[in-house]
């Protein structure tokens, strides 16, 4: 991984892989010059419409590693990509049906990351803590027997199986492009070390099977491919 004026110059991905790129979000002068230098114009625009400080810095740090992603997939140069939110506000990639491809964007509190895969839909997702009511939020997006499963673990081994299980499930959900018109509950991902396999229209969902891989390492997150399990190539920005 190079850097190029702060944009960031990423591995191409190979056939069948999909390219996932993690970065520590920074605050500081030179990061912000980084995300900036590696956003395009139209990236800078609409981050002006953030008020929060930390809420902009997050989405230029996003759009940077999604731009780099797409270039390293494609070859074509990141900032040229439009970007356009769909119907239900996933972003997709405007006018480039020809290339079929496919990018996700997710934030976690001090981290982001993006995918980007040719020829499948994908979703990622990163969250770094658990919600302080943990155990009800839980009631509300596990099918039941995710939720018996979760209940019978020890206390201090909740946390890491529910930020397993909700980002497998967020990552399903914005593959299939539908968020939360979706009941989280009306489909199974585990709350185990193995993901399970969604079954096509599992909960409502369109499209499918959906294959989850959940990333290694210390960020908690997985992504979600459609119709077939490929693998991750993971760069650490």
């Amino acid at each position: 991984m190079a850097l190029k004026g702060g944009a960031l110059s990423l591995p191409r991905p190979g056939p069948g892989e999909v390219l996932v790129v993690i970065a520590q979000r920074r605050t500081d002068i030179d990061g912000m010059a980084d995300a900036i230098a590696g956003c395009a114009a139209a990236d800078l625009a609409q981050a002006t419409a953030f008020l929060h400080d930390g809420k902009r810095t997050a989405f230029l740090a996003g759009r940077r590693l999604a731009r780099a992603a797409l270039e390293a997939a494609t070859g074509r140069a990141g900032a040229s990509f439009i970007l356009v939110p769909d119907a239900n506000g996933r972003l997709d990639v405007h006018g480039e049906q020809g290339l079929s491809v496919c990018f996700n964007i997710s934030h976690g509190r001090m981290h982001d990351a993006a995918a980007v895969a040719l020829g499948v839909r994908i979703g990622i997702d990163i969250e770094e803590l658990a919600p302080p009511d943990r155990d009800g939020v839980a009631e509300t997006v596990m099918s039941a027997w995710e939720l018996g499963h979760f209940m019978s673990l020890p206390a201090h081994e909740r946390d890491r199986a529910f930020l397993r299980l909700w980002t497998r499930k967020e990552a399903v959900m914005k593959a299939a492009g539908v968020g939360f018109l979706v009941e989280p509950r009306g489909f199974g991902v585990g709350v185990g070390d193995v993901p399970a396999i969604v079954p096509a229209g599992a909960g409502g969902l369109p499209g499918g099977p959906w294959f989850v891989v959940d990333l290694p390492g210390s960020v908690p997150g997985a992504v979600a491919v459609e119709g077939e399990r490929r693998d991750l190539r993971i760069v650490h920005a």
